[in-house]
């Protein structure tokens, strides 16, 4: 009996040690799935647009070609044209032949180039020297059942020119002509009096009177000549008069001609002239000028125009215009 009762004791202990681990192994299980972090979701990334470039397309004359878009810096699959009488040489971005490795950088425009065709030259078929050989029978020939078609012949290609030019066929330029406008240097003026350019140099080196005697120069008249100067009566009014003088500025002067104005000779330097504000139609101060004669110009002729000497016009030179 009493075996029995320490035989159910520890069946019940073990029971209730099974149970508490049982309990502590559940526990933990729960914390674990308390504590364990949600799974962050990923962040899609976001699509960059790409950057596109336009190329557009100047057929010079040629079948329209639209234009194209091409992501930047990638190249891009060049359309072809066609234009009658000439043969497609490619797209050029100025000088520079762009082609299927061209990339792209930029928006641009492509220009064509043509090469014009050139007619078909007949050839000739060498006539066959006769032979001593014996003629065959001829063997009938099959006709056809029609007749080959004969090839189209390319339509000469003709040039022409704006208006006011004039064609050379040789060169297909154009040239127009028109004479130049003559006009004064820089810094010069017209007078009217002296059909010449001139433009002020300086005063006048020297001034002397041309009918003798000193140059008398007045502070408030004009200036005399043909009067000498008595040195020894300078400031003496009485005595100049005695002697028949004028005294002038406190000096004596006796007439030895019949002038009494100033006739005045002025010299000028190297190739000037001397000219009053009278002799260039008022508006100048008297002195020395240097004077030219008025030179062609081109200025006003328009755009590209440039002086040809020895035709003595202004000339500009254009490409033709195929037809």
């Amino acid at each position: 009996m009493k075996n029995k009762s320490i035989i159910i004791t520890l069946i019940v202990t073990a029971l209730v040690i099974i149970g508490i681990a049982v309990a502590l192994i559940v526990t933990g299980n729960n914390k674990k799935e308390e504590t364990k972090p949600e799974p962050t979701a990923t962040p899609k990334p976001t699509a960059v647009a790409k950057e596109e470039v336009t190329i557009t397309f100047d057929t010079d004359g040629g079948k329209e070609v639209k234009e194209i878009k091409v992501e930047k810096g990638k190249t891009a699959t060049l359309p072809k044209t066609e234009k009658e009488g000439y043969q497609f040489a490619g797209w050029y971005d100025g000088e520079t032949e762009v082609d299927e490795e061209t990339t792209f950088s930029k928006d641009v425009t492509l220009k064509a180039k043509w090469t014009v065709l050139k007619e078909p030259q007949a050839t000739s078929t060498p006539t066959p020297k006769p032979s001593n050989t014996p003629k065959a029978t001829p063997t009938p020939t099959p006709t056809p059942s029609s007749t080959p078609k004969t090839p189209a012949t390319p339509k000469p290609v003709t040039y022409s020119c704006p208006d006011g030019f004039d064609l050379d066929e040789s060169t297909k330029k154009c040239t127009s002509k028109k004479n130049p406008e003559y006009v004064c240097p820089d810094g010069y003026g017209w007078s009217e009096k002296e059909q010449r350019c001139y433009r002020y140099s300086s005063a006048p080196t020297n001034i002397t009177c041309k009918n003798g005697g000193t140059y008398i120069k007045r502070e408030h008249a004009s200036a005399l000549c043909g009067y000498n100067e008595i040195t020894r009566l300078m400031g003496n009014v009485s005595g100049c008069q005695n002697e028949g003088g004028q005294m002038y500025n406190n000096h004596c002067y006796k007439s030895v001609s019949l002038a009494t104005d100033a006739i005045l000779d002025y010299t000028c330097p190297g190739t000037s002239e001397y000219r009053t504000a009278t002799d260039l139609g008022g508006t100048q101060n008297s002195g020395c000028y240097v004077f030219d004669a008025k030179k062609s110009s081109c200025k006003n002729a328009g755009e590209g125009y440039t002086m040809n000497y020895t035709i003595n016009k202004c000339v500009k030179t254009i490409d033709a215009t195929a037809k």
